[in-house]
């Protein structure tokens, strides 16, 4: 079972954003998977790197979208982006610190998931778009 399950209630009503938030739920259940069946270390490596290869690519993506739709809370965004991209190198130095994967990891990366990256894109995401939608005052 997904650890990580998408509900069209936290859907922001752009395609391209909803369809990456879905993919980046796909790469994080496929790590815990890998994690949980104690898969290779290529196996687990490489999903990582699947799920912050895409975060990265998302989280430009949302940027220059932000941008286009003029909402104001693009620096925010900005921000808040480079403040993630840093918590997932220093997750990714705990890999490589280790010299390979440890339980450190898998936890390190379930409590990011769970604390900052979903509550970024299923709050933050989805308020932009609510504000995009809304006439202003």
């Amino acid at each position: 079972m997904a650890r990580f399950e998408w509900k069209e209630d936290l859907a922001t009503g752009n395609e391209l954003v909803d369809g990456q938030h879905k993919q980046l739920l796909e790469f994080a259940n496929r790590f815990f998977e890998a994690s949980h069946h104690a898969k290779g270390k290529l196996a687990l490596k490489r999903s990582f790197e699947l799920l912050e290869q895409h975060t990265q690519v998302h989280f430009h993506d949302e940027e220059q979208l932000y941008c286009q739709i003029g909402s104001r809370r693009l620096d925010d965004q900005r921000i808040e982006h480079g403040r993630m991209r840093s918590e997932l190198k220093a997750i990714r130095s705990l890999w490589v610190s280790n010299f390979g994967f440890v339980k450190e990891v898998d936890r390190a990366l379930t409590t990011w998931m769970e604390t900052r990256l979903l509550p970024h894109i299923f709050e933050h995401d989805r308020q932009a778009f609510a504000d995009r939608r809304e006439p202003p005052d």
